[in-house]
């Protein structure tokens, strides 16, 4: 079990707005490596003690942190404040925070993906897995499913979402995972104020398109899955 660190590694805090100065330098202590990943921080009357904050403010620090996926607070006999481990997860939500509080554009972020996605299909033919073919393989039918069942919109532009995360995870590149999730993330929050595509036609084309672009990345065919991702957005 890890044990909270004896000796402080952190400093009393300006005044004005000082949960900021908390969050910011537990922060740079995980990011730096000032405290490994697993690491259990010290208590929160500790903590509080070494920053010269309350509580109170403390807590508003740790509240941003763990919403930053930098730290896990569990509860329980072993619980405690946990330096967490990195998820891309909490990336993507970031960026799509971001990108709606900028008020980017559908047409913004669509410019974005048709030059960022072909090129997550070409690294996935050259790099997927058994276990990457699988997941997007797996993706691609509940995708087929929920249309034959008539599902809603939201449901199917999850599942469609889905896909193309499938895709940049198999490129084996945390960045490029990340901001997929950001900007699926941001895709569908627009898409939920715009009638629901419910042509069946089309949405049979767009399975048509996804059972190619599997095949394509399974046959180690680089140049046709950027192609075919190219043609699916150009769609959207």
């Amino acid at each position: 079990m890890n044990k909270p660190r004896s000796v402080p590694v952190f400093t009393e805090v300006q005044r004005v707005r000082s949960f900021e100065g908390v969050a910011s330098q537990v922060r740079n202590a995980v990011l730096h490596g000032g405290v490994a990943i697993g690491e259990r921080l010290a208590p929160e009357r500790d903590l509080a003690r070494d920053f010269g904050v309350s509580r109170t403010t403390l807590r508003e620090a740790l509240r941003a942190l763990e919403s930053e996926g930098l730290i896990e607070i569990r509860l329980g006999s072993s619980g405690g404040i946990f330096v967490a481990e990195p998820n891309g997860q909490f990336v993507g939500a970031a960026l799509d925070s971001l990108l709606n509080l900028r008020k980017t554009s559908r047409w913004e972020i669509q410019e974005y993906r048709t030059e960022f996605e072909p090129m997550n299909a070409r690294l996935a033919a050259q790099r997927c897995t058994e276990e990457d073919l699988d997941r997007l393989a797996l993706c691609i039918r509940s995708f087929k499913a929920a249309i034959a069942a008539g599902s809603d919109g939201a449901l199917l532009n999850r599942l469609d979402a889905d896909i193309h995360e499938a895709v940049a995870a198999a490129t084996h590149n945390e960045v490029r995972a990340s901001i997929m999730m950001g900007l699926s993330q941001a895709t569908m929050r627009m898409l939920e104020s715009l009638p629901s595509v419910s042509d069946a036609s089309v949405l049979r084309f767009a399975a048509e398109e996804f059972e190619m672009l599997y095949a394509a990345i399974r046959d180690v065919d680089p140049n046709l899955a950027a192609e075919i991702m190219t043609r699916h957005l150009m769609m959207l």
